[in-house]
């Protein structure tokens, strides 16, 4: 099935750029220039994806993002940023808000067009992700909730503790930052002040035991991996 993707650009020259790039891709471009008509769109249609410019005539684009994220019918649809607003501090603020990712103009068409199928591609997987996972002598039964090592089980898992074990294991040997273990796992926007991630990550640590637990490593700067 071809993907759908919405984009949200007021400047008609940019917006054609876009269509132009998702066309060549084979996915089937949605248009608008209005936030408000894109909230609609999103809600009613529910594109597979989003990109979304910021400073819209209606409606500002992180008012938007912020209105699907705290909406169950959209809130897991991602959300590329694309926008003039550069800095750290811009980048920052997109992604509190729930984007996925942030790209800047002036842009090359192909780089976001690379984005968007990585994003794609992640979310199908996130969709689907397998039920059993076998890494290094341990075993996760996602439907059963239950963690296996060497034959033996290590029980009393919390459904947020099972998930994140199983997030990390999933993606190893590369870390996953303390905002897409939060994001993942508890699906809202994440708040650097909360601890939650750590706390989990420490409780996991002590479920696991003194072997295994060597073997999820904190990331200077980044977040948490599972070697």
């Amino acid at each position: 099935m071809t993907s759908q993707i919405l984009v949200v650009e007021d400047d008609p020259d940019v917006r054609s750029l876009i269509v132009a790039g998702l066309t060549v891709m084979k996915y089937h471009a949605i248009e608008t220039a209005s936030g408000k008509e894109a909230v609609e769109i999103a809600r009613t249609q529910r594109p597979d994806l989003i990109i979304l410019d910021l400073m819209l005539p209606d409606m500002d684009g992180l008012a938007v993002a912020q209105t699907l994220r705290k909406d169950e019918d959209t809130r897991r649809i991602p959300i590329i940023i694309n926008s003039a607003r550069a800095g750290v501090a811009n980048v920052v603020k997109g992604l509190d808000v729930g984007a996925v990712d942030y790209v800047t103009k002036p842009f090359e068409v192909m780089e976001l067009m690379a984005r968007v199928q990585a994003q794609l591609r992640t979310a199908s997987e996130r969709k689907d992700p397998p039920k059993v996972i076998v890494h290094e002598g341990i075993l996760l039964d996602r439907t059963r909730r239950t963690v296996s090592c060497a034959g033996r089980r290590v029980d009393n898992f919390t459904e947020k503790e099972f998930a994140i074990l199983y997030q990390l294991i999933y993606n190893s040997p590369q870390p996953l930052t303390r905002r897409q273990i939060f994001e993942r796992i508890w699906e809202m926007p994440y708040n650097s002040e909360s601890r939650n991630v750590d706390v989990h990550i420490r409780s996991i640590r002590m479920k696991l035991g003194p072997v295994l637990s060597r073997r999820l490593m904190s990331v200077k700067g980044e977040g948490y991996k599972f070697i």
